[in-house]
């Protein structure tokens, strides 16, 4: 019956135990069994990669969103303030609203100038991400004109 030799008396043990034959070396390490430093450091720096790709995503996402809510604001505003019966006020109350309901904004900024022909609404909104998005309309005041009597 074969018995293992016994093992050495220092406390490390050698890479070499339990001794292999001639070439079985050489085929452990290309079968697997490599030299693994560096390893660390590649995946810190995919992980860095992926990560930076997962907060620009996120930033483009933000800014995304705001633009369409600025848009949708100024758009709806424009539409109650040049109404005949519409006010700045209630435009500006409705832009608000509006732009507040993405979830992702945090300030909404609104300026509406009027003339005697055309009504421009502007809608600035702040993300939380220092994200600022401007959106400017403008379109004619509706108006109501009396029919003149006799005029077909």
């Amino acid at each position: 019956m074969l018995t293992r030799p016994a093992p050495p008396l220092s406390t490390a043990r050698s890479p070499a135990w339990p001794p292999l034959p001639a070439g079985a070396r050489a085929r452990r390490r290309g079968r697997g069994w490599r030299d693994d430093s560096g390893e660390g450091l590649e995946f810190a720096i995919v992980m860095i990669a992926v990560f930076a790709l997962l907060i620009s995503a996120t930033g483009l996402g933000a800014r995304w969103l705001a633009a369409g809510a600025a848009d949708a604001a100024a758009s709806r505003a424009l539409e109650i303030a040049r109404s005949v019966d519409g006010t700045p006020a209630a435009a500006q109350a409705v832009a608000t609203t509006l732009a507040g309901s993405s979830g992702v904004i945090s300030h909404v900024d609104t300026t509406i100038s009027q003339t005697t022909t055309t009504t421009t609404v502007t809608v600035t909104v702040h993300t939380p991400f220092r994200l600022t998005v401007t959106r400017t309309v403008s379109g004619p005041r509706e108006r109501f004109v009396p029919q003149q009597a006799g005029a077909r």
